[in-house]
């Protein structure tokens, strides 16, 4: 039962940074559509810290897994949540996975924003060249 109550807290944690990493996503995109470097930077430095917490924990959470589940086949959590009756993991696990999805789609629309906005930036450099064809840089042997 302790592995059980360890798993459910690591799917808490894991939970906890994907609500905050989304929030982080969110201030992330007000920074591209600001265009504020500075905010983005912070952001970034945040993320990546968040990032490195969340990879720790997925290790420990398959590993407990792998502890909980039988014949060295790894189970679905709804499927440990119900041969241990552990309603928590259940909750916890759904929490995680709809934070996840939301994470998912913050980041989907951040790339379409980073993308745009690199398509703007090649697009005024080629203006500021007045040529689309001709290079920045003379690349001569």
């Amino acid at each position: 039962m302790e592995t059980i109550n360890e798993l459910t807290a690591v799917i808490q944690q894991e939970a906890d940074i994907a609500e905050t990493l989304e929030t982080l996503l969110k201030e992330k995109q007000n920074a591209f559509i600001n265009w504020n470097p500075e905010e983005l930077d912070i952001v970034v430095k945040e993320e990546e810290t968040l990032l490195h917490r969340i990879t720790e924990l997925e290790k420990k959470r398959t590993l407990l897994v792998s502890q909980l589940s039988k014949n060295g086949k790894e189970k679905k959590l709804s499927v440990i949540a119900d041969e241990f009756g552990a309603e928590d993991l259940r909750i916890q696990a759904k929490r995680l996975r709809v934070a996840s999805e939301r994470v998912m789609k913050k980041n989907s629309q951040n790339k379409k924003l980073l993308q745009s906005s690199l398509s703007f930036v090649q697009h005024t450099l080629a203006l500021l060249t007045n040529n689309y064809q001709r290079k920045l840089i003379d690349q001569k042997a």
